[in-house]
């Protein structure tokens, strides 16, 4: 059957969904990072904003903003440190966390492709369990705001990953990178 290969034309139709994919969820990231008006925006990302500028503003170095000071209207969580990083090294622009957050999504892809051919040991069954990933419609949204949903599923995959690999190969390195 067409699914048990990759290779010659259902590889490259394959490819040109990917291909088509891609397009589709860059024309979104644009105009999500312009606009800001996709399903999903809104609230967090003001949030998430206005405490990454006030861990900049109480940083005196940029090793506070590693650790920040916590306070009742800032919490200093992973994802607003990991903002304010990137504010403070490539300045305050919003549109540099929807790309991050696209960023993120394409490790989730790459991770998930990993974890599926690791437990299936066939590329066309992680190739479908990306696709699937990809066209679900959360996630496209998710891919292309500026929410924290990205970089939680990024670091989730990357442990689950390691995390499956320690267990079947009991190397006690895999489970401490997980």
């Amino acid at each position: 059957s067409n699914l048990s290969k990759l290779d010659g034309s259902y590889g490259i139709k394959i490819g040109y969904i990917f291909l088509l994919l891609f397009v589709f969820r860059m024309v979104l990231l644009f105009y999500q990072s312009t606009q800001g008006n996709l399903p999903m925006s809104g609230g967090d990302s003001a949030v998430f904003h206005s405490n990454a500028n006030k861990i900049i503003t109480n940083a005196n170095n940029f090793f506070q903003l590693l650790v920040p000071k916590s306070t009742l209207e800032n919490r200093g969580d992973f994802f607003e440190r990991l903002v304010a990083i990137i504010y403070y090294i490539c300045g305050v622009k919003t549109q540099y966390i929807y790309f991050f957050s696209y960023i993120m999504s394409e490790i989730v892809v790459r991770y998930i492709f990993k974890i599926s051919s690791y437990l299936s040991k066939k590329r066309h069954v992680a190739t479908i369990s990306c696709l699937i990933f990809y066209i679900w419609p959360l996630e496209i949204i998710y891919s292309v705001d500026y929410l924290r949903e990205m970089t939680t599923q990024a670091f989730f995959a990357i442990s689950l990953y390691y995390f499956i690999r320690y267990l079947f190969e009991n190397d006690i390195r895999k489970l401490i990178i997980a």
